[in-house]
């Protein structure tokens, strides 16, 4: 999948769901393990721009892959806006938020 801006197609967001794309393989953290289904991978996807990459973001697939969240950062909940509107751009069931909530993630303000 490979969403892009409609006003610059050139920018592009792309993302990886086989073995060449996959971060971490059976993703541990609280915050990701604790759905009905536990099940949680990390998957990598690449912001470019005329196909040069401009940077890589990390989104867990969580709940049996029913959502996918953005990585906060190391040691807390908090996570920084620009992933969080990544995870937004692929959020097809409109469920970002409410999933957010239950693994207890923040967006922060900087």
């Amino acid at each position: 999948m490979r969403p892009f801006l409609k006003e610059d197609p050139r920018l592009r967001i792309r993302a990886r769901w086989d073995d060449e794309g996959i971060h971490v393989r059976g993703f541990v953290e609280t915050w990701a393990n604790n759905f009905p289904d536990p099940t949680a991978n990390s998957y990598w996807y690449e912001l470019s721009y005329d196909g040069a990459l401009i940077e890589r973001f990390i989104l867990v697939s969580v709940d049996g892959s029913r959502a996918e969240l953005p990585l906060p950062n190391a040691g807390t909940r908090d996570v920084q806006p620009l992933i969080y509107k990544v995870a937004q751009v692929f959020d097809e069931l409109n469920t970002l938020d409410e999933y957010m909530t239950r693994a207890g993630l923040n967006v922060t303000n900087t």
